[in-house]
């Protein structure tokens, strides 16, 4: 018997508006847990924050750890259907039926870890049968964050999946880009982030949350991105979402985006010798540097 499986794991960014801190992120995780927010998604799906964890010594051990629990949120004033008489349930069928409102179908737990200092999270999007794409993550921590800033004023917050970087600069150095686009929102820069930091102040000084850049070339021409466009992009990559625009080999357009290309990181997990939970927290120690866990 096979003891070794495959996890799949990717990142989200999480930028909060000045005035913010370790601290505040640490407080924003907590709320966001206690709060227990239901987020619907299409159909019936639905998610909450599950669990969280805050280690006693967080300088040393870096991660807040977590689950959201997943599970499908069935609307009772629906009729159910009966697949042996491909008719509606009848009052006699439905007599039948003794799940308790409270008890919810298809539960799955995905794990997560927070760094509150890089102010980025790791989570497992697939794992055997348990699964939750990225983008939806996204929209799920964006849904529970925008509820709290408005309930407890906390500053603006953006969640963006972190790209695959090596696809982003192979995005920019295509040769028959004809347009870009940046979107670019606020970041949320460490201190050693020079980059990041100038437009973190370029932004508060012109009181903007967000720049939108679009690039055409001349007509019959490629764009040629230079090193500032390279730049702005790269910081919007993690804090927005760049497109281009270009020719393929047989002269017909395409579009690449930086949100179509998620970071995806693939790791064995022995379960005879580690968890899930320790591989993830392994790989987000590797990409962010930082103290053993």
């Amino acid at each position: 018997m096979s003891f070794v499986r495959t996890i799949q794991i990717s990142a989200l960014n999480v930028a909060m508006h000045n005035p913010h801190s370790t601290e505040k992120y640490v407080a924003l995780m907590k709320d966001a847990n206690r709060d227990k927010k239901l987020v619907r998604f299409s159909g019936f799906n639905a998610a909450m924050i599950g669990s969280l964890s805050v280690p006693k010594d967080l300088q040393k051990n870096k991660f807040l750890t977590g689950e959201i629990f997943r599970f499908v949120n069935i609307d009772h004033e629906l009729p159910w259907f009966n697949t042996l008489t491909s008719e509606e349930a009848t009052d006699g069928d439905m007599e039948k039926v003794k799940i308790p409102e409270y008890l919810l179908p298809n539960f799955q737990r995905i794990e997560f870890v927070f760094n509150p200092f890089k102010h980025q999270l790791w989570i497992i999007t697939q794992d055997r049968k348990e699964s939750m794409g990225i983008t939806r993550v996204a929209k799920f921590f964006q849904d529970v964050f925008d509820q709290l800033v408005s309930e407890r004023r906390y500053p603006v917050i953006e969640v963006t999946p972190i790209p695959d970087q090596d696809k982003l600069e192979t995005i920019l150095a295509n040769r028959s880009i004809e347009k870009i686009k940046i979107d670019l929102r606020r970041p949320n820069p460490d201190d050693d982030e020079d980059i990041q930091i100038k437009w973190q102040k370029k932004l508060e000084k012109l009181n903007a949350k967000q720049i939108k850049v679009e690039i055409n070339s001349v007509e019959g021409e490629w764009l040629v991105p230079d090193e500032d466009t390279k730049e702005m992009a790269r910081i919007a990559a993690n804090n927005g979402n760049v497109s281009v625009y270009a020719r393929d080999e047989h002269g017909l357009p395409y579009e690449e985006s930086t949100q179509e290309k998620p970071l995806s990181i693939h790791r064995h997990v022995n379960s005879e010798m580690e968890t899930s939970m320790d591989v993830l927290k392994r790989v987000a120690i590797e990409h962010q540097g930082g103290a053993n866990v």
